[in-house]
């Protein structure tokens, strides 16, 4: 019972005391890495925080991309089995941004829907060949639309000619006719002179802008001279069976040179300049040249074009 008396003396001074003792005061080294490692750990929080988010994030949009694209593969499935004869600018313009938004811009994927891409261009190469009841050709190069068909054309004969290439060119092979008809597609989207509703002047100077610009689009982002040197390689080893072949894609290679688009003169001396040296560099090739390149090699404009660029090169 003494013992919960109270005495009059109180033990907290003496307690302080020992407490002061017995702590260790700290030093300025070891604040700053204490609140250094609290900041670190605060940040890596913040940081595993955002990743999860951005992780959740990219998991979401790719769900809903690939639910996007099933529908857009049923969607352009169902359409292209209807009939098109009729068919204009808006209708046409939808079946190809489905069959861009399907592929987008990885080979692999217009490699796997070749047969998409087949069912696209026959629908396509009848409203450049022929003049349809509805106008395409006409509205796609209007002010208002000019610069979608570019990038959609731009998209698709780049495909076009991704597909060709990772085959090697090899249309010789009569056993694989969609071949033949993606390089007829290359050739007619690439020549307003084949365009047969194209008629009045204002057009035929709009088409043959627009089909200078792709043409340089894929000469120099798409290395097309060089894919084409492997082709009228593997035509010259196939023999006379594949010069026809070969005469198309001489025709191909060379159409950029006598084709003008405004203020292009650089982008011009860069395309003849590509032509010069993947193109002339074909072992054996002036022996081929009468049935493979001469008739486009006759064209005014070739060759200055090319003298000029190899003379802009050596100056530099």
């Amino acid at each position: 019972m003494a013992d919960f008396l109270f005495d009059g003396k109180s033990s907290g001074a003496k307690d302080r005391k020992k407490g002061g003792k017995a702590a260790k005061k700290e030093s300025k080294e070891e604040f700053l890495a204490r609140t250094q490692a609290k900041r670190e750990a605060r940040q890596q929080s913040k940081q595993e925080e955002a990743a999860t988010k951005t992780i959740q994030a990219l998991f979401r949009r790719a769900k809903d991309l690939s639910g996007r694209k099933r529908e857009a593969e049923y969607e352009f499935d169902a359409e292209v089995e209807g009939e098109w004869g009729g068919a204009g600018w808006k209708e046409v313009s939808g079946i190809v941004r489905r069959l861009n938004f399907l592929c987008g811009q990885h080979l692999a994927a217009w490699l796997s829907n070749v047969n998409r891409v087949s069912k696209c261009v026959a629908i396509l190469l009848p409203l450049f060949l022929n003049p349809p009841p509805t106008p395409y050709l006409p509205i796609a190069l209007s002010k208002e639309n000019a610069a979608v068909f570019r990038l959609q054309m731009s998209r698709l004969s780049s495909a076009i000619a991704g597909i060709l290439s990772s085959n090697h060119w090899t249309l010789a092979d009569t056993s694989n006719p969609r071949l033949g008809a993606l390089l007829q597609a290359l050739i007619v989207v690439t020549d307003s002179s084949l365009w047969k509703p194209i008629t009045t002047p204002p057009l035929q100077s709009a088409a043959q802008h627009h089909c200078s610009s792709l043409l340089q689009h894929l000469v120099l982002k798409q290395s097309l001279f060089a894919s084409l040197r492997d082709g009228l390689m593997r035509c010259q080893a196939a023999g006379a069976s594949a010069s026809q072949v070969a005469t198309l894609l001489g025709t191909l290679a060379l159409r950029p040179l006598s084709l003008t688009v405004g203020d292009g003169k650089v982008a011009d001396s860069e395309v003849a300049f590509s032509f010069s040296r993947e193109i002339l560099s074909i072992p054996q090739l002036p022996l081929c040249l009468p049935k493979v390149l001469l008739p486009s090699l006759s064209h005014p404009t070739v060759w200055p074009r090319v003298v000029y660029s190899l003379g802009s090169v050596a100056r530099k």
